[in-house]
């Protein structure tokens, strides 16, 4: 199977939370070539980390660890997704017809020009791997397969 993650998603695989274990399960049983990130999920991600640092809602040292590890991860582990014009212009329509955050509809254009290129390719398609129901709804919406993280105990 062939996954796409959002930073929702993926964070969880670096900080103990409702769906950690099953994201972990996922990534770890997936080559890379089988495991999407978009670009953008760098910054965001990372920018999840600072925020529960500054909050106080977990470590220095784990803030520390997450940080790290994932930029290795994102480096090493998964196929990243460049944020083109299109991806933009798809993103700009989708908040036209959902309430989407901007990431989130970047997030949402990716995963969907990921999906027809699959397609076009006679190729499977992907899970959408997101832990935002309105992201969620709208990726279902658009045709995709959504799995939501926190569905996973």
């Amino acid at each position: 199977m062939r996954y796409f993650f959002d930073s929702s998603a993926i964070v969880k695989r670096h900080i103990a939370e409702t769906g950690s274990d099953w994201v972990k399960t996922i990534v770890k049983s997936q080559p890379k070539k089988n495991l999407y990130l978009s670009f953008v999920t760098g910054a965001e991600a990372t920018a999840a980390f600072a925020k529960r640092h500054r909050n106080r809602d977990i470590s220095t040292e784990d803030y520390n660890t997450a940080r790290s590890v994932f930029q290795h991860h994102f480096q090493q582990q998964y196929t990243l997704l460049r944020v083109t014009k299109t991806v933009i212009q798809r993103a700009m329509d989708l908040i036209h017809v959902y309430p989407l955050r901007g990431f989130d509809a970047v997030q949402l254009a990716t995963a969907l020009i990921l999906e027809d290129n699959l397609k076009r390719s006679d190729l499977a398609g992907i899970t959408f791997v997101c832990a935002d129901k309105d992201l969620c709804d709208a990726a279902r919406a658009e045709g995709l397969t959504p799995e939501n993280p926190n569905d996973h105990l």
